[in-house]
């Protein structure tokens, strides 16, 4: 097997054990994970999740083409580092690493860590404008604390430079405000799918 396909065979085997590492956790803690993956709506869900990609591609586009020392050195380690992992590889296999990294990790920083620590720590549905003030605060106070946690740990995940880390955190921050706004797990999981298998498209054929 060539080098780039057994990068896609374990770079779709341990996506998905994460998604499945985080529906068994939810489970054992007493949350229904599976139900944040129901209620997918053709075509809004679809739309809003390709759409949300522009703001990342943006940032990938901005980055190939800054010369600040940071960035340059950044590329450097993705290019020379993270890119040849898939030389050999074809598009069908960058289609399948790139949704198995969107449901899998989406499944375990946004759907058990972000929504789970909301549950956990606000212990209470979303409160409505007519329930006092102090329960409001504490339900968002909690909410933001889990969300900033969930894209802690997203960051940390990502962790092979402190560039990487801090751009991936800031990634995790807005795929946990998608979650947020949206109300579904499966317009970060289309966003983040799409960014990564455009972003190795890009990449791999850049560097052919």
């Amino acid at each position: 097997m060539k080098p780039g396909n057994q990068t896609i065979l374990w770079g779709v085997v341990l996506e998905l054990g994460l998604g499945l590492l985080a529906v068994a956790l939810a489970w054992w803690l007493g949350f229904d994970l599976i139900a944040e993956l129901q209620g997918f709506h053709l075509p809004h869900d679809l739309v809003m999740g390709l759409l949300a990609t522009v703001p990342m591609l943006l940032g990938l586009w901005l980055i190939e083409r800054s010369n600040w020392w940071v960035m340059r050195q950044f590329r450097q380690l993705v290019h020379e580092t993270l890119v040849p992992l898939f030389h050999g590889s074809r598009p069908i296999g960058w289609a399948f690493v790139a949704l198995a990294a969107g449901v899998g990790e989406e499944l375990l920083f946004r759907g058990l860590i972000q929504q789970g620590l909301v549950v956990w720590w606000a212990d209470s549905p979303m409160p409505s404008n007519e329930q006092p003030a102090a329960d409001i605060l504490t339900y968002w106070s909690g909410a933001v604390a889990a969300w900033f946690v969930a894209s802690l740990c997203f960051g940390l995940a990502h962790c092979l430079t402190k560039t990487y880390a801090l751009l991936a955190f800031l990634v995790g921050g807005y795929l946990g405000a998608l979650y947020w706004y949206f109300d579904s797990l499966w317009i970060p999981i289309i966003a983040h799918a799409f960014y990564d298998f455009v972003a190795i498209a890009y990449l791999v054929n850049k560097r052919q």
